[in-house]
């Protein structure tokens, strides 16, 4: 079984109620080819940021020295986890490249819109993890499924 996880942001107050699209060319990883061999930007769809928190499910190494460490070294600004979470679930999302939910060869491609919520907690509540990371007012935050809040944390599971 992979360890899920969920990557949430706290919307800018600025940005509520605006459109968003995904843009992969502003990932700080490579943006993994969709096994049914069509462009994601094509895939793509518009997001109305309509609550304070936004949130996606991650399926593989959602643990901290995983896709926490990822997280904290490589999507350090809130436009680019932003843009990460207006592009939908992930199957993974690594060093060496994200790749987007439900691809699977032979398989028609289906894009998950991302949850939104008032709080954090209310996201993640929507999303069947064991890892939560927020990222708010510029740093990363995470919790596991059996805490109620969101902590600072190393990048040691």
């Amino acid at each position: 079984m992979s360890t899920r996880s969920c990557i949430i942001i706290k919307v800018k107050n600025e940005d509520l109620n605006k459109v968003k699209l995904f843009k992969p060319e502003l990932l700080p990883v490579e943006q993994e080819t969709w096994y049914t061999g069509e462009e994601s930007k094509e895939l793509s769809r518009r997001v109305k940021l309509t609550k304070p928190y936004i949130g996606i499910y991650c399926h593989s190494d959602g643990y901290p020295s995983g896709v926490g460490r990822v997280l904290k070294e490589k999507f350090t600004d809130y436009e680019t986890v932003l843009n990460l979470i207006v592009g939908g679930d992930c199957s993974f999302v690594w060093f060496d490249g994200v790749r987007r939910y439900a691809t699977r060869e032979g398989e028609k491609w289906r894009w998950i819109s991302p949850t939104r919520e008032d709080s954090p907690i209310l996201v993640a509540s929507h999303i069947d993890h064991e890892y939560a990371y927020l990222f708010e007012n510029g740093k990363w935050v995470m919790k596991h499924c059996s805490e109620d809040t969101f902590h600072d944390y190393s990048t040691k599971e």
